[in-house]
Formats: structure tokens, C-alpha cells, sequence
């Protein structure tokens, strides 16, 4: 079997994927691409055409509306000769989520495109005069370039925070390329130029919040524009948070033809909101319910589609993504809204300065505290990696550049975090359906970042204008669990905050009953009921007990503070999961998608 056919057998995650290759005839490059026909045949230029050899996958938009493939290939021609061939001034160009590879035949060239947000992950190896690539660090591995070995700093960033950090992975050898970037690969040697910087999207001269909302109005438009051109099926995910119903405001004047999604529990707080905004707004919608033991189905998969780099328990929609792929072919989500509602600007990372760092690490600190109690995690290797955890968050904010605290927070997000949860979210999705988020168009960006700081913050004042702007009767609903409406006034909104919060905690010493929120999954429950057998299969099995990263005689009792009750360690038995799958993933040597 050849490196072209490994790398294909391990990147095929559904049944109905076609591949197109193409082998240079003299040798020394060939590409493939793996998708639906469709997708396939229109996104790739034939080398006997002029300028460089493109394939391309994901879209591109020019002005209000979303390219056709042979159109996206004509865009990145037209910029390519513009730019006398160097592919950097093209990408900078070049707008949508994307990522791209060029082959440029004259200088025997090839250059990686990555779009401004990194929506499309690319990994990249390369060893001696030898470099691969593809969108799954799989693939990397299955042609044979690297060794498996494990990434001792994606593996410390990946149990302190639930994902590596910067442009590691969990194995050695193996990176992702960055956001905004291009690889180029040429004479054995490859470099890497960013082509747009983070701090761009921050202008040092705010504008009024008059004229920022005006922009941010007139960009907003735009992108629900763009995201519902194309003669294409439409549906948006629908919850009864903020950023799904921008995008359900945004779409109101077109709501008959528009399918609405939601999926939780019965009786789950999003699904009470989001029938009633649904039905309000005039959509098809549909609810979907979660099986609790759905993972007993789907984990081999969701840890195939992700590399094992998804907290198992961050990835409940998969069970629901075959039925929405049956009504639209375009999805519309609320991934980046974080920006705009300024989430990260909490805790001590708020307070900037000699606090960022710190309170950083302890915002995102959602795994094992490697430093201090790292059961099961062998004690050893976790007094190697805590420090190792600490310096990839280091390196990675200190990356960033010039800019004010402030905004470093929110740059973190959009280069770090959102990349590394939200995108691998995205990725599970589009092995089914095409995903377009409204909320990260790059005009729409733009003007969010020069706008006053003080509307970036968790009160939501852009989120808030976006929706009564749009729909205003979408605005008298709730939001979220607080039971308080959309347009209520900030004040009402602080108490409705400070009960919850109460309630919350009184609930940790009475029960959840004491909570009014109902949560669209209850995996610490699920955990402790139907997925309990399958679990200590899992990890108490002697393969798990055998890897050097475990502690054996630490994985029963701290699966059984879990199970019974005692403790709640559902953030770190998901990380655990994926983990010990992923070993599992890898150790089958790829072989054909059953």
C-alpha cells in the first residue's frame, strides 16, 4: 500500500467520500483531496491550465455573497498574478475559511494557505527533503513521514487545558499550521510567513459607539448576506444562548425557507427557548433529541473525526448531524460570538498586567492539575509536564504582539481557543454538512475590533443591537438560563445573575434541584449511569493500565470518587477517554473505513 493510499484510508471518515489525486509525472510532488464528489470535481484547477496548480477546500466570498468553486479558483488566479506569483500578497487578498495548497511548477514550489482565523486546520510534517500535510494529524501518520511518538508539550497543554496549545499536537514532529500564515515548501526547505497579524483587527483609534454600531450594522448585513447566498438548502443550529439567535435575527427576513436545529435533552432549557423563538420567527425547526448513551455508539468516530484532541464530552451533537444533513446543505452557527461578548474579560486575566498570565492559566486550567494532585496521570511524567503546560501558554500569549491587555484577551481567543475548541467542533460538522459562521466574517471582525473596548464585554451590548436591529420581537424571549428577557435593562440583569449564581452554588450542597438551570446534556450523570460499564471497560482495561502516561493503581480510584459521587471529574474522565482512544485509533495502522 502506498503512502497516498495509507494517508486516504486513515482521512476517509464517511463511506460516501470521493478521492481525486493527482501524481506529478516526473515524481516528487502529488496531491489528493477526499470529500463529496461535487466538492471534489469543481475545487481543484487542472495543471494544464494557466498559473499555479490549485485544490482548494472551503469557499470563498466577494462582496455580498459566497464564490462557486470555479469562481474561488479564478479569485486565487487573479491575485496570484497580481502578486507576480508570491503567494503571500495573494492570501492577504483573499476572504472566506479556507485553506489552500499552490503548486507552482515553474519553481517547482509548493505554499499552504491558511485563512485569517485557521477555520480549516492544516498539519504539516516534514523529514529530510520530504514534507507532507493534510487536515488530520492521522493522515500524517499514515503516510509513514514521522514516527509515533508522543508531543511532550502538546500532551502537558493538552491535559492541563483540554487541547495543545500554539501550533503543537499531541505527536512529536507533527504542527499545525498557523492562522494567516503560508507555509512554502521549496529545495527541501520550508518557511513560514504570516500574512495578517492579530493585532491588525485592533485599531488604536476607536471610533464613537455611534459610528461603531453603524459599521457593525452595515458589516453584520453583509455577512448574513454572504452566508445565505449560493441557491443552497439553509439551517441554523438554534440554543437559547446569545449568538444563535444573532444569526436567527439575521436570517428573520427569510425564515420560511429557513431550517432551525436544536438538540439536548427533554425539556432542556435550550429547547424550551429555542421552540418558542422558532415559532416566533417562523422557521422549520426541528428538535433532536440526546440519547444519553450515545457515545457507546459514536466515540470510535468523534476520536477518528478529531484526532483524539476533542474532550469526549464536548461532543454530543455528532449523534444528530446525519439527520440535519438530510434537510440543508449550508449550517449556519454561533462559533466566534465569543469575541464580541468579550467572554474571556473575567477573573484575573481581566485585571491585565502581571495578573493576564496567571489568570489565563487558571481561566483555562479546566484539566488535570499536573502540578499538584495529577491522579491517574503518571506522577512521574506529570512533574515533567506541569511547567511544560505553563510555558506553551506563555509563549503562545507573548506571540500575540504589541496590543493592550484588553485586547490580548480577545486575541487569545480568536488565535488560541476558538481554533483549537470551536473549529474542532466545526470539523465534525462538515464531514457532514457545510458550516458558515456569520459572526466571524472578516469585515464583521473588523469593525467589532475598532470599536470602544468597553462594547466588547459580557453584558453583550453588540449582540444585543444585532438582535432588536434585526428582529425585535426575537428580543422579549429569555436568555439562556436566567429567565430574564433579552431587552431587559442591565440592572435587572445583575440580579437575575447574582440568584443564579446563589441557586447555583446552594445547589452544590442540596442537590440539582436547587438549580433552576437545565443543561442541554448531564454527562456526570450519564457517566455515573448508562455509560458507567463502558467507561471502566475503557480505561481500567490492562491495554490503558500499560501506557506509560497512566498511573495503574490511580485509575480505579479516581474513576470511583467520580461514579460515586464524591467528586466530580467529568472534564478530566472525557480528556481521559480521548486519550486512551486515540492510542487505540492509532494502533489499528489506519485501516479502511468500516
Amino acid at each position: 500500500m502506498s503512502a497516498m493510499d495509507r494517508m486516504e484510508a486513515a482521512l476517509r471518515t464517511r463511506p460516501e467520500h470521493k478521492c481525486r489525486r493527482w501524481i506529478h509525472p516526473e515524481g516528487g510532488a502529488a496531491l489528493g483531496k477526499l470529500g463529496l464528489e461535487a466538492a471534489i470535481s469543481a475545487s481543484t484547477q487542472s495543471p494544464a491550465e494557466s498559473g499555479p496548480f490549485i485544490w482548494l477546500d472551503g469557499e470563498l466570498f466577494r462582496e455580498d455573497r459566497a464564490l462557486t468553486h470555479e469562481e474561488c479558483l479564478q479569485e486565487v488566479r487573479l491575485h496570484w498574478r497580481h502578486g507576480e506569483g508570491n503567494p503571500v500578497p495573494t492570501a492577504r487578498l483573499l476572504e472566506g475559511s479556507f485553506h489552500i495548497a499552490l503548486w507552482d511548477e515553474m519553481r517547482r514550489e509548493l505554499a499552504l494557505v491558511s485563512d485569517r482565523f485557521g477555520t480549516r486546520p492544516v498539519y504539516w510534517a516534514r523529514r529530510g527533503e520530504r514534507l507532507v500535510f493534510a487536515p488530520l494529524v492521522l493522515g500524517i501518520l499514515a503516510s509513514g513521514i514521522v514516527k509515533q511518538e508522543l508531543d511532550p508539550h502538546g500532551l502537558a497543554a493538552f491535559l492541563a487545558f483540554g487541547s495543545p496549545v500554539g501550533d503543537s499536537t499531541l505527536m512529536r514532529g507533527v504542527r499545525l499550521l498557523p492562522p494567516a500564515s503560508v507555509l512554502v515548501f521549496r529545495g527541501g526547505r520550508e518557511r513560514i510567513s504570516p500574512y495578517w497579524r492579530s493585532a491588525e483587527l485592533f485599531s488604536a483609534d476607536e471610533v464613537s459607539e455611534g459610528t461603531s454600531y453603524r459599521e457593525i450594522g452595515i458589516a453584520f448585513r453583509r455577512s448574513m448576506a454572504r452566508c445565505l447566498s449560493g441557491g443552497c438548502r439553509v439551517g441554523l443550529l438554534l440554543s437559547a444562548g446569545m449568538d444563535t439567535r444573532v444569526n436567527l435575527a439575521g436570517a428573520a427576513h427569510r425564515a420560511p425557507d429557513i431550517h432551525s436545529f436544536t438538540y439536548g435533552i427533554p425539556g432542556c432549557t435550550d429547547i424550551v427557548i429555542a421552540e418558542k423563538l422558532a415559532r416566533e420567527a417562523g422557521t422549520r425547526h426541528h428538535t433532536l433529541d440526546m440519547e444519553p448513551d450515545f457515545l457507546l455508539r459514536w466515540a470510535d468516530t468523534l476520536v477518528r473525526m478529531t484526532d483524539g484532541m476533542l474532550n469526549l464530552v464536548h461532543s454530543s451533537g455528532i449523534s444528530v448531524f446525519d439527520e440535519i444533513a438530510r434537510h440543508v446543505d449550508i449550517l449556519l452557527v454561533g462559533n466566534g460570538g465569543e469575541f464580541s461578548r468579550g467572554y474571556y474579560h473575567r477573573g484575573d486575566a481581566l485585571r491585565g498586567g502581571p495578573q493576564l498570565l496567571p489568570g489565563l492559566f487558571r481561566l483555562f486550567h479546566n484539566g488535570f492539575r499536573l502540578e499538584a494532585n495529577p491522579a491517574p496521570i503518571d506522577k512521574d511524567l506529570a512533574r515533567e509536564l506541569a511547567p511544560l503546560a505553563r510555558q506553551a501558554l506563555e509563549q503562545t500569549v507573548e506571540g500575540l504582539g504589541e496590543m493592550s491587555d484588553s485586547d490580548r484577551l480577545d486575541a487569545f481567543y480568536l488565535y488560541e481557543r476558538f481554533r483549537k475548541f470551536s473549529v474542532c467542533g466545526i470539523v465534525l460538522k462538515r464531514n457532514y454538512v457545510e458550516c458558515r459562521a456569520p459572526l466571524m466574517d472578516y469585515p464583521l471582525m473588523e469593525a467589532l475590533g475598532r470599536a470602544p473596548r468597553s462594547m466588547r464585554r459580557r453584558w453583550s451590548p453588540v449582540h444585543r443591537f444585532l438582535i432588536t436591529r434585526n428582529a425585535q420581537h426575537l428580543a422579549r424571549y429569555p436568555w439562556n438560563e436566567l429567565g430574564v428577557p433579552l431587552d431587559a435593562g442591565k440592572a435587572r440583569y445583575q440580579v437575575a445573575k447574582t440568584v443564579s449564581e446563589a441557586r447555583r452554588r446552594l445547589s452544590g450542597v442540596l442537590g440539582s434541584t436547587a438549580s433552576p438551570k437545565r443543561p442541554y446534556a448531564r454527562f456526570n450523570q450519564w457517566i455515573r449511569g448508562p455509560l458507567r460499564q463502558w467507561v471502566r471497560e475503557i480505561l481500567l482495561d490492562d491495554r490503558t493500565r500499560r501506557r506509560d502516561v497512566f498511573d495503574p493503581a490511580g485509575l480505579e480510584p479516581f474513576l470511583d470518587e467520580h461514579l460515586s459521587g464524591r467528586r466530580d471529574h467529568t472534564e478530566q474522565i472525557g480528556l481521559l477517554l480521548a486519550l486512551e482512544l486515540g492510542f487505540r485509533l492509532r494502533e489499528k495502522k489506519w485501516g479502511l473505513y468500516t
